[in-house]
């Protein structure tokens, strides 16, 4: 009887467990992200979700080193873009991305 007891208790631990583990599961990353090369700079937009995201790119100087910016946290919806730029000395843009975070 105590074994039977002690089973049912750890599997209804488990089970609420489980359970809420999932509650985060309805916070769901920014969505629908799109970027925007500018050249010397990029920026990044996410219409949905929640949570924040921010655009990173990768400059190259016209020496060939590379580098990288990010841009700051934003909060999906309207009018909410994250933009980073290259330094002022010629640098391009090669790569752009987009880091999601949840709240």
């Amino acid at each position: 009887m105590r074994n039977s007891m002690t089973r049912t208790a750890l599997s209804f631990a488990v089970a609420s467990a489980g359970l809420l583990g999932f509650a985060g599961v309805a916070d769901a990353a920014p969505s629908a992200c799109t970027t925007s090369n500018q050249g010397a700079g990029g920026s990044a937009y996410c219409a949905g979700g929640d949570g924040l995201f921010r655009v990173t790119i990768t400059c190259r100087r016209p020496n060939g080193a590379y580098y990288f910016r990010e841009g700051v946290w934003r909060a999906p919806g309207l009018q909410s873009h994250s933009t980073a730029w290259c330094d002022g000395d010629n640098s391009r843009v090669t790569y752009i991305g987009v880091q999601k975070r949840n709240l």
